[in-house]
Protein backbone atom coordinates (compact mmCIF):
# COMPACT_ATOMS: atom_id res chain seq x y z
CA UNK A 1 0.00 0.00 0.00
CA UNK A 2 1.25 3.39 -0.41
CA UNK A 3 2.64 5.97 1.77
CA UNK A 4 -0.95 8.62 2.63
CA UNK A 5 -0.19 11.27 0.28
CA UNK A 6 0.28 14.42 3.21
CA UNK A 7 3.21 12.56 4.00
CA UNK A 8 5.43 12.61 1.14
CA UNK A 9 6.22 16.41 1.69
CA UNK A 10 7.19 15.34 4.85
CA UNK A 11 9.77 12.20 4.45
CA UNK A 12 12.68 12.59 3.18
CA UNK A 13 13.37 8.96 3.35
CA UNK A 14 10.53 6.46 3.57
CA UNK A 15 12.13 4.82 6.78
CA UNK A 16 11.65 4.37 10.47
CA UNK A 17 14.14 4.57 13.14
CA UNK A 18 13.57 1.87 14.95
CA UNK A 19 11.65 1.68 18.05
CA UNK A 20 13.81 0.93 20.36
CA UNK A 21 13.66 -0.54 23.97
CA UNK A 22 15.49 1.33 26.63
CA UNK A 23 17.01 3.62 23.74
CA UNK A 24 14.62 5.46 22.12
CA UNK A 25 12.89 8.56 23.48
CA UNK A 26 12.00 12.08 23.05
CA UNK A 27 14.66 13.92 22.05
CA UNK A 28 16.02 11.32 19.49
CA UNK A 29 12.62 10.50 17.98
CA UNK A 30 12.40 14.63 17.71
CA UNK A 31 15.36 14.52 15.68
CA UNK A 32 14.52 11.67 13.42
CA UNK A 33 10.93 13.53 12.65
CA UNK A 34 12.80 16.59 12.04
CA UNK A 35 15.15 14.66 9.89
CA UNK A 36 12.86 13.90 7.24
CA UNK A 37 12.10 10.09 8.54
CA UNK A 38 9.71 8.56 11.04
CA UNK A 39 10.61 8.50 14.80
CA UNK A 40 9.58 6.15 16.84
CA UNK A 41 9.58 4.43 20.49
CA UNK A 42 8.36 1.96 22.40
CA UNK A 43 5.62 2.82 24.95
CA UNK A 44 7.41 0.42 27.36
CA UNK A 45 10.16 3.17 27.48
CA UNK A 46 7.81 5.03 29.96
CA UNK A 47 7.76 3.48 32.92
CA UNK A 48 5.64 5.51 35.37
CA UNK A 49 2.05 6.30 34.78
CA UNK A 50 1.17 9.30 32.71
CA UNK A 51 4.65 9.34 31.22
CA UNK A 52 3.42 8.96 27.72
CA UNK A 53 1.49 11.78 27.32
CA UNK A 54 4.36 13.56 28.71
CA UNK A 55 6.90 12.57 26.15
CA UNK A 56 3.97 12.67 23.13
CA UNK A 57 3.88 16.35 24.47
CA UNK A 58 7.31 16.80 24.15
CA UNK A 59 8.13 15.41 20.90
CA UNK A 60 5.08 17.83 19.78
CA UNK A 61 6.66 20.64 21.28
CA UNK A 62 10.24 19.38 19.77
CA UNK A 63 8.58 19.03 16.12
CA UNK A 64 6.24 21.89 16.21
CA UNK A 65 6.53 24.38 13.04
CA UNK A 66 8.83 22.03 11.26
CA UNK A 67 7.77 20.03 8.07
CA UNK A 68 8.46 17.08 10.55
CA UNK A 69 8.33 13.41 9.76
CA UNK A 70 4.73 11.58 11.60
CA UNK A 71 6.48 10.09 14.73
CA UNK A 72 5.00 6.67 15.78
CA UNK A 73 4.61 4.89 19.36
CA UNK A 74 5.25 1.34 19.18
CA UNK A 75 2.70 -0.46 21.09
CA UNK A 76 3.67 -4.15 22.98
CA UNK A 77 0.33 -6.17 22.57
CA UNK A 78 1.11 -8.62 25.18
CA UNK A 79 2.57 -5.73 27.82
CA UNK A 80 0.65 -5.22 31.37
CA UNK A 81 -0.13 -1.38 30.37
CA UNK A 82 -1.44 -2.38 27.14
CA UNK A 83 -4.77 -0.69 27.73
CA UNK A 84 -3.95 2.42 29.45
CA UNK A 85 -1.23 3.24 26.72
CA UNK A 86 -3.92 2.47 23.80
CA UNK A 87 -6.11 4.89 25.57
CA UNK A 88 -3.42 7.60 25.42
CA UNK A 89 -2.75 7.19 22.04
CA UNK A 90 -6.48 7.13 20.64
CA UNK A 91 -6.64 10.36 23.63
CA UNK A 92 -3.79 11.92 22.04
CA UNK A 93 -4.46 11.23 18.24
CA UNK A 94 -1.35 9.99 17.21
CA UNK A 95 -0.66 9.62 14.02
CA UNK A 96 1.25 6.23 13.88
CA UNK A 97 0.60 3.26 15.92
CA UNK A 98 3.20 -0.04 15.14
CA UNK A 99 2.13 -2.82 17.56
CA UNK A 100 4.85 -5.90 18.05
CA UNK A 101 4.62 -8.87 20.49
CA UNK A 102 1.20 -10.44 19.59
CA UNK A 103 -1.64 -9.99 17.04
CA UNK A 104 -3.02 -6.33 16.55
CA UNK A 105 -6.20 -7.32 15.78
CA UNK A 106 -8.21 -6.48 18.49
CA UNK A 107 -6.23 -2.92 18.67
CA UNK A 108 -7.07 -2.14 14.96
CA UNK A 109 -10.93 -2.85 16.03
CA UNK A 110 -10.56 -0.49 19.08
CA UNK A 111 -8.64 2.17 16.35
CA UNK A 112 -11.38 1.71 14.16
CA UNK A 113 -14.25 2.70 16.44
CA UNK A 114 -12.27 5.82 17.77
CA UNK A 115 -11.19 7.11 14.25
CA UNK A 116 -12.74 6.80 10.85
CA UNK A 117 -12.85 3.54 9.59
CA UNK A 118 -11.97 4.47 6.35
CA UNK A 119 -8.65 6.29 7.22
CA UNK A 120 -7.53 3.30 9.23
CA UNK A 121 -5.12 1.53 7.12
CA UNK A 122 -3.22 -1.91 8.92
CA UNK A 123 0.19 -2.34 6.61
CA UNK A 124 1.73 -6.29 7.79
CA UNK A 125 4.98 -5.55 7.31
CA UNK A 126 6.58 -8.90 7.92
CA UNK A 127 4.80 -12.37 8.31
CA UNK A 128 2.56 -12.83 11.34
CA UNK A 129 3.69 -12.38 14.93
CA UNK A 130 6.04 -9.03 14.20
CA UNK A 131 5.21 -5.72 13.25
CA UNK A 132 1.93 -4.10 11.92
CA UNK A 133 1.98 -0.50 11.27
CA UNK A 134 -1.56 1.39 11.61
CA UNK A 135 -2.00 4.82 10.15
CA UNK A 136 -4.53 7.00 11.70
CA UNK A 137 -5.85 10.61 11.15
CA UNK A 138 -8.95 11.75 13.66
Amino acid sequence: MALPAEWLTRLRLPLIAAPMLHVSGPALVAAACRSGVIGAFPAANCRQHGELSVWIASIREAIDGANAAPFAINLIVRSATLADDLACLIREKVELVITSVGSPATLVDELAAEYDAARLRSHRLVPAGAFTISRMTP
